[in-house]
């Protein structure tokens, strides 16, 4: 019978991407039955757990990719009420998320270790609002890989020579087919607008983690759900992890009330900020209304 987890390969993985695919791609053909069970268990207590209302706070997960959005939640507005019931949305995700984890656990080598749902403590980052009232104070982190104490050559095995960070933070989002797509053909960040704010969530939480090197986004394709679409493996340099870390640091901190995203890519998120004004009722972000009356300059987007 063929072993469970992933066997050491001919040609070493050249980074934690290459191997966290090869993960999933084992787990989903050898996968333990127990422990999917587990995490589905997992996954219907996350679904029928009642949503917090902390909307009006600053966190770690949502919101701070736009000046705007800072500003006014500083000022004391509060995000629109939720018109797009996105409940059932969020609860594919916790499944997607169920099925990685399972996939991950099955087939992790042996010496590797998995820390999935990782509480992040924000106190860690010294400029974050220290009042409760204000932001909020922990975080979940999707899901840490490293190998253990004395794993060293299990870690050559599979790496070869060139080891990366001990330590990599994996955060795994369920997305539409044609953003599954474009992930999976452009693997690269700062080509497109970072609409919900991942890229400024994982760069705080890799950073209050006290991590090294890369961190990486795995996309997973929620519409089209086979082994022909592995989760598309988005890698954020420690470069562009410090450079993302400044830009938050700067929202948080200063208050601007600039509609940075607009600005910065007008007609790609128009969809996220309603067109300013013209078409409230498809936006995407829950502050579009104040941020029009705000801001009341028109921009073509």
């Amino acid at each position: 019978m063929t072993s469970q987890k992933l066997p050491k390969p001919n040609t070493p993985y050249k980074s934690w991407g290459e191997f966290t695919k090869a993960v999933w791609y084992w787990g989903l053909h050898y996968m333990d039955p127990a422990i999917l069970d587990r995490w589905l268990d997992h996954a219907h207590g996350e679904m029928t757990k009642p949503r917090k209302d902390d909307a009006h706070l600053l966190r770690p997960s949502a919101n701070l990719n736009c000046e705007m959005k800072l500003h006014l939640l500083k000022q004391g507005f509060k995000p629109q009420s939720d018109k797009r019931n996105l409940g059932p949305t969020f609860n594919v995700g916790h499944l997607l998320h169920a099925h990685f984890f399972a996939q991950v656990e099955s087939a992790l080598p042996e010496g590797f270790l998995m820390s999935p749902e990782q509480l992040v403590n924000m106190a860690m980052i010294d400029w974050w609002p220290k009042d409760p009232e204000v932001a909020k104070q922990e975080g979940s982190a999707d899901l840490l890989l490293t190998w253990g104490d004395d794993a060293q050559d299990e870690a050559h095995a599979y790496f070869g020579d060139r080891l990366p960070a001990r330590t990599v933070l994996i955060d795994v989002k369920s997305t539409a087919d044609h953003i599954w797509k474009q992930k999976y053909k452009q693997p690269l960040l700062g080509t497109s607008p970072d609409s919900f704010g991942y890229e400024s969530q994982l760069a705080m939480y890799h950073t209050a983690l006290g991590l090294e090197g890369s961190a990486y986004f795995a996309y997973v394709n929620r519409n089209i759900l086979s082994g022909k679409n592995p989760p598309a493996m988005v890698e954020m340099s420690a470069r562009q992890i410090a450079e993302e870390l400044e830009r938050v640091k700067r929202r948080v901190t200063e208050s601007t009330p600039s509609p940075e995203m607009l600005l910065t890519w007008g007609r790609q998120v128009s969809w996220v900020c309603g067109a300013f004004g013209k078409s409230m009722d498809d936006a995407m972000c829950d502050f579009c209304v104040p941020c029009s009356e705000f801001w009341p300059v028109e921009i073509d987007v």
